[in-house]
């Protein structure tokens, strides 16, 4: 409902009543035209609105951020108090027009920016790009153990199961999806994987990939669904935290530990109260766009290609180097070796368009890449290449 729609629902009297909690001057002969028209230059009129906002208790703040966004209260006892100030008359309506307003005057007081925070955890997402990649490369296989149970082996028992422990977290849930969408089936206790599928489906667009897996965990969970949409109508930024006083607790799940597993929704706590984000797979997810850190310098290289990645950070740029470095710590920062050297074989099994967009990748989102790691990587896409006219024309960021 806009303005103009809510003004012309009211009465003479009704019309009085707003005017007058909005200390619009009534004479005795002022004609509706004249008091409809001040109405509107008063709820439009951000000043007004901002000098309204001030002098709202705290309880009410809450209570008009809960109706602006959601059209719903937790404390009915503030009503009162909004419709004396003219923000709200009646049952809780705020035209539309106003409501934008309002969020713009107040989302200064909603929203803090934490700098500090870094994320711990890993998403279901991130272990299901490892998975695939164990799966593919043929480095492990997934069978079914005792007690219902399934288990994860290593072809090479070099390979450390310590370093893989954060994608086990998740292994039945990322089996479960796999066969839900015809990427693998059992073949008596041993999973089989439909290679041709798996790297169909992980060829896709990053933002597409993750709408088909949250979507899959996530239809039967419509405490945590409906928590994410809340989020995503408030948050504005990918930075910002979100006050949790701006929700109904009745929308906030009651086991933070489950929702924060799933990997959309950060948590935080300052001295001035308690917050929550969506993470940066679950700005992607809700929005359907990447945000500004995956486009940032975030990675790592060392001499010793050594490359070092945020977990939280780009799953596509993961997923190259995962797919062909060997992953040596699995933590908050995922550290591979990816000397191009000693994965000749693996390099050459691959199209060498993928490999140089990992070099294209790598060279963006690098805070530095040593001379020698680019080097050695631009002289293999040139082996790899073999003099293919696709090369030719094809300029690096140094010049080569």
């Amino acid at each position: 409902m806009n303005l103009n729609e809510f003004l012309d629902r009211l009465n003479r009297s009704e019309i009085e009543e707003l005017a007058t909690n909005l200390e619009v001057g009534i004479f005795n002969d002022c004609v509706r035209g004249f008091l409809v028209r001040r109405i509107k230059e008063k709820l439009t009129c951000k000043e007004t609105l901002r000098k309204k906002t001030e002098v709202l208790t705290e309880p009410c703040l809450k209570a008009l951020n809960q109706l602006v966004y959601f059209n719903k209260v937790e404390n009915q006892e503030q009503l009162d108090g909004l419709r004396e100030t003219g923000l709200i008359y009646k049952d809780k309506e705020i035209p539309i027009e106003i409501k934008e307003l309002i969020k713009e005057i107040l989302y200064f007081k909603i929203h803090t920016k934490d700098y500090n925070y870094i994320e711990g955890s890993q998403t279901p997402f991130l272990n299901l790009i490892i998975l695939i990649n164990l799966l593919l490369e043929e480095k492990a296989y997934v069978r079914k153990a005792k007690k219902k149970t399934i288990e994860i082996k290593f072809y090479n028992e070099a390979l450390s199961i310590d370093t893989y422990m954060r994608t086990l977290e998740f292994l039945e849930l990322l089996v479960k999806f796999l066969l839900d969408k015809g990427f693998a089936q059992w073949k008596d206790k041993d999973l089989a994987v439909d290679k041709f599928k798996l790297l169909e489906w992980s060829s896709k667009e990053t933002v597409t990939r993750l709408e088909t897996f949250y979507q899959s965990i996530l239809y039967k969970n419509k405490k945590v669904s409906d928590m994410l949409t809340s989020l995503s109508k408030v948050q504005q930024n990918p930075e910002d935290w979100i006050s949790n006083d701006v929700f109904l607790n009745s929308d906030i799940p009651n086991s933070r530990d489950m929702v924060e597993k799933i990997g959309l929704i950060s948590f935080s706590r300052t001295k001035n109260g308690h917050y929550m984000r969506l993470t940066p797979e679950g700005w992607c997810y809700l929005n359907g766009e990447y945000p500004k850190y995956w486009h940032e310098k975030k990675v790592l290289i060392s001499a010793d290609f050594e490359v070092f990645i945020p977990n939280n950070f780009d799953p596509s740029l993961i997923d190259l180097v995962d797919s062909y470095g060997d992953m040596k710590k699995n933590d908050y920062l995922l550290v591979y070796d990816i000397d191009p050297n000693d994965r000749k074989e693996k390099i050459a099994s691959h199209n060498p368009d993928k490999f140089k967009k990992l070099i294209e990748e790598l060279e963006a989102k690098s805070t530095f890449m040593p001379q020698v790691v680019g080097y050695e990587f631009k002289k293999r896409l040139l082996r790899e290449y073999a003099g293919r006219e696709t090369l030719k024309n094809h300029v690096f960021k140094d010049g080569t």
